[in-house]
């Protein structure tokens, strides 16, 4: 793939070009989607062993994981959760 000038254009301006069905979910994402599971079900049994969580990642989707281990990693957070509470 080969950026157009309007391309270089927008980079220059904003940082970012979105670059379309540049890359497929199976083959391209699905290893990072795999790796990244890998990741958060490690921090997630070694967070289980030092009883900062009650339950490991095993039977939740990576996103729903990944929600788990971020908001009990950060317990003081000053930041509201989007539903408000903190």
């Amino acid at each position: 793939m080969s950026l157009a000038v309007e391309h270089l254009g927008h980079v220059r301006r904003e940082g970012y070009v979105v670059a379309r069905d540049v890359l497929g979910p199976g083959e391209d994402l699905q290893p990072v989607v795999d790796e990244y599971a890998e990741v958060l079900d490690r921090r997630a049994r070694r967070m289980y062993a030092a009883d900062e969580i009650r339950r490991t990642c095993a039977k939740f989707p990576v996103v729903q994981c990944a929600r788990r281990v971020t908001r009990r990693a950060r317990p003081n957070s000053a930041s509201p959760r989007r539903d408000g509470r903190r």
